[in-house]
């Protein structure tokens, strides 16, 4: 089963132009490993498939994902 391969720009587009661009800025900031990983995982694909598209091993691709969640939520904790 394949995942769609369109990576969105920004994952979730609130209705205040401000939190989306501050969202955008912290999605902009992380590595670009990590930044991968979360970009394909909010579009959908399984860690299974992230992991066969970037040929890491899943349990890369799952630390990879809990650190950008972390490094995310550390950006955005104000808007709580």
């Amino acid at each position: 089963e394949e995942c769609d391969l369109f990576i969105p720009a920004v994952v979730y587009e609130p209705s205040d132009p401000y939190l989306a661009r501050t969202i955008e800025n912290a999605i902009n900031q992380l590595s670009n490993a990590h930044r991968h990983t979360f970009l394909l995982h909010a579009a959908g694909c399984s860690y299974k498939q992230i992991s066969k598209l970037t040929g890491t091993k899943t349990n890369t691709v799952r630390s990879r994902l809990f650190f950008a969640k972390e490094s995310l939520r550390g950006s955005l904790e104000q808007y709580r």
